[in-house]
C-alpha cells in the first residue's frame, strides 16, 4: 500500500519541490530521522513493498525525481526486484537507505549494483547538499549514471559548500592526521582551530565548536565528553563515532552532543554538519 506525506504548507513545498518515492519500513527506529528530513524537502510517497512501488510508479504522471529504498536487513529486496524497479525509470536515480544490519554486505554480501549506498547514520549530512542538487539540476553523487563508480561519486561529492565565517574550534583527537584534518576542514570554512586532548582538553575561552574523536568506549562512557563540555561551555559538540548504533546515538545526543558523524567522514558531510550547528547557535 502507498501512501503519500504531504503537507499543506506552501513554505515547506515550494513549486520546484522533488517528487520522493521512498520503498521499504519508513516506521524503522533508524530511519526516523531520514524519514522527516525527507518530508521537510519533498513531496514524499511511500510504498511498503515492490509490488506498490511499481503500481506507483506504473501509475504516476511522471516520474519521481529520485526512488530511495529502505532495507534494513540484506535480502529484503532482491537485486531482480530492483532491477525491475529501474527498467519501469531508468533515468531515476536510486539511492539506498540502509540499516546498521547491512554495514557487512559490501564484503560478504550481494549489494545492488549501480545503487547509491548511504547508511542511516550518514543521512542527516548528505541528504541536503544531495536534495539541493538534484532541485538545481547539477551534477552530484546521487544523480551520477549507474555506472559510476565509487571512486567518481566520491570526486562528484568532495566540494564542500563555501561559508564566510569566524570563530574557534576545538579538535579533540588521538590521532595526529585526523586531527590535521579537520583542522583543515574548519579553517576551509573560515574557522580558527585549536588543538587538544580528549583526555586532559586545555581550557579556552571563545570555542564555539568542539569536533569530539570518540572511540567506542565513549559511546557508553561519556567522561572524556563532560571534560570537553566543562572546557569549553556552551559550544557544540560534534561526535565523530565509529560503527554507532541507533542507541549509541541516542544517547550521545542525550548527553548533550549536537551531532553524530560516522567515521569515515567526508568533506562534504562535516562542512554540512558545521553549516547546520551554526545555524542552531544563532
Amino acid at each position: 500500500m502507498c501512501s503519500a506525506l504531504r503537507s499543506s504548507s506552501s513554505e515547506l513545498f515550494p513549486a520546484s519541490s522533488l517528487n520522493v518515492l521512498l520503498l521499504g519500513n519508513a516506521a524503522h527506529p533508524e530511519f526516523r530521522d531520514a524519514v522527516g528530513r525527507l518530508q521537510s524537502l519533498s513531496e514524499l510517497t511511500t510504498a511498503s513493498d515492490v509490488a506498490a512501488a511499481a503500481a506507483e510508479l506504473e501509475g504516476a504522471d511522471g516520474p519521481p525525481d529520485l526512488l530511495v529504498v529502505a532495507q534494513v536487513r540484506p535480502g529484503e529486496v532482491s537485486e531482480q526486484e530492483i532491477n525491475g524497479l529501474r527498467r519501469l525509470v531508468p533515468l531515476v536515480p536510486c539511492v539506498a537507505l540502509l540499516g546498521s544490519l547491512c554495514e557487512g554486505e559490501t564484503r560478504s554480501g550481494s549489494p545492488w549494483p549501480g545503487v547509491v549506498r548511504v547508511y542511516w547514520r550518514q543521512w542527516p549530512q548528505r541528504i541536503g547538499p544531495e536534495m539541493a542538487a538534484l532541485r538545481a539540476g547539477r551534477s552530484s553523487a546521487w544523480s551520477l549514471p549507474a555506472t559510476a563508480s565509487d571512486e567518481e561519486r566520491l570526486l562528484c561529492s568532495i566540494s564542500p559548500p563555501l561559508a564566510q565565517r569566524r570563530g574557534l574550534a576545538a579538535i579533540a583527537a588521538r590521532r595526529f592526521e585526523l586531527a590535521g584534518w579537520l583542522a583543515s576542514a574548519c579553517r576551509s570554512q573560515g574557522l580558527a582551530t585549536l588543538r587538544t586532548s580528549p583526555e586532559a582538553p586545555v581550557a579556552a575561552t571563545g570555542v564555539e565548536m568542539v569536533f569530539w574523536d570518540a572511540g567506542l568506549a565513549s559511546l557508553t562512557d561519556f567522561s572524556e565528553l563532560v571534560r570537553l563540555q566543562t572546557a569549553y561551555p556552551g559550544a557544540g559538540v560534534i561526535a565523530l563515532a565509529d560503527f554507532a548504533r541507533i542507541e549509541d546515538e541516542e544517547r550521545l545526543l542525550g548527553a548533550g552532543v549536537a551531532a553524530v558523524l560516522s567515521k569515515p567522514v567526508m568533506l562534504a558531510e562535516l562542512c554540512e554538519a558545521i553549516l547546520t550547528l551554526t545555524r542552531m547557535q544563532c
